[in-house]
């Protein structure tokens, strides 16, 4: 964790490491050997922080369109448990996986809980 803005600075700033990054992403999708990508991990305060360094981004981190995108729903783990578990450690297996990874929205107008290992 970063305990001082001169850190902070440090890392986004014109010489910082995080930034000399984007900018070689930047530079990369205007040569055109990048068309898309996706990068997840970062704040947009540090998006923000780098200005110019990297301002092609568009934050989707409450689009509702990309809920689904990062698990799965109970619906779509049954059957794939009906394939790899005995009927009668389904339940079981099935309530474990709720309790310690369901309940991740992408977007708060996302109708669908997602279940996914890294957030919780």
């Amino acid at each position: 964790m970063i305990k001082i803005p001169s850190e902070f600075q440090k890392i986004v700033g014109q010489a910082g490491s995080v930034r000399i990054f984007f900018e070689a992403l930047k530079e990369a999708t205007a040569d055109g050997i990048i068309s898309r990508m996706f990068v997840t991990g970062v704040s947009p305060i540090a998006l923000d922080s780098m200005t110019s360094g990297f301002n092609i981004e568009s934050n989707l981190t409450t689009d509702p369109n990309f809920n689904q995108a990062f698990g799965f729903t109970a619906e779509e783990i049954k059957p794939l448990l009906s394939e790899i578990i005995p009927k009668s450690q389904r339940d079981h297996i099935l309530s474990r996986l709720h309790e310690y990874y369901n309940g991740y929205l992408f977007s708060k107008y996302a109708d669908k809980l997602e279940m996914n290992r890294w957030v919780k």
